[in-house]
C-alpha cells in the first residue's frame, strides 16, 4: 500500500509541474562567430625608408608614396593608414603634438583605452566606429610612425559587432610596434 501511495504522489507531482512548461522558442536572429586571421606575420619594407614592419600574413600592404602605406584587412573591412615621418630632435615636439591632436579629433568624442610604452601610444576605441584603433610610435631621434585603422561599416552597425575585428587589428598593430 505504501508503494502505491508513493507512486501516486510522484505521478501527481510530475503532472502538476509538467503543465507549466512552455515549448522552446528559437531566437529570431543568430549572430555567427566571426572568422579572424591567424596570428602569423610577415616582414614588409616601408617604401622610401630602410625600415621594415611586421604585419599579419593575411593583410595586404600597399605603399601609396614614400613614407605612406596602407595595411588592408579585407575580411574585416578595415584599412590601417600609416605615415612614416622623418624627424630631427628639434622637430620631434611639433610632429608629436600634431599627431596627438589628430588622434584626439579622430576619437569623435568617444573614450578609448590607451596603452603606452617606450615612445609608443595605442588607443583602442571601438565606439569610434570610423577610427577604432590609432597609434603613434617614435624613436625620438629619426622617425615618427603614426596610423589609424579606418572601418568601412554600414550605418547602424554596433560597436559590439565590430569588436572582434577591432581587437584583432589592435593585436596586430601591437605586434608590429613591438618589432620596430
Amino acid at each position: 500500500m505504501s508503494k502505491l501511495l508513493i507512486i501516486l504522489s510522484l505521478w501527481c507531482l510530475m503532472a502538476c509541474t509538467a503543465a507549466d512548461r512552455q515549448p522552446a522558442i528559437p531566437r529570431p536572429k543568430a549572430y555567427p562567430r566571426p572568422t579572424l586571421y591567424a596570428a602569423d606575420y610577415k616582414t614588409c619594407p616601408i617604401s622610401g625608408s630602410a625600415m621594415e614592419i611586421s604585419v599579419n600574413k593575411s593583410a595586404e600592404v600597399v605603399s601609396t608614396k614614400p613614407g605612406w602605406f596602407d595595411i588592408s584587412y579585407p575580411a574585416y573591412d578595415i584599412t590601417v593608414n600609416c605615415t612614416l615621418t622623418p624627424i630631427t630632435p628639434e622637430s620631434l615636439s611639433s610632429v608629436l603634438d600634431n599627431r596627438r591632436e589628430r588622434m584626439a579629433l579622430n576619437l569623435e568624442g568617444q573614450y578609448g583605452e590607451m596603452t603606452q610604452w617606450d615612445g609608443v601610444t595605442i588607443i583602442v576605441a571601438p565606439a569610434a566606429m570610423r577610427t577604432p584603433v590609432q597609434f603613434l610610435a617614435t624613436d625620438s631621434a629619426s622617425f615618427v610612425l603614426s596610423g589609424v585603422a579606418v572601418g568601412n561599416y554600414p550605418a547602424g552597425a554596433s560597436p559590439d559587432s565590430i569588436a572582434p575585428y577591432v581587437n584583432a587589428v589592435a593585436q596586430d598593430i601591437t605586434h608590429m610596434l613591438k618589432q620596430l
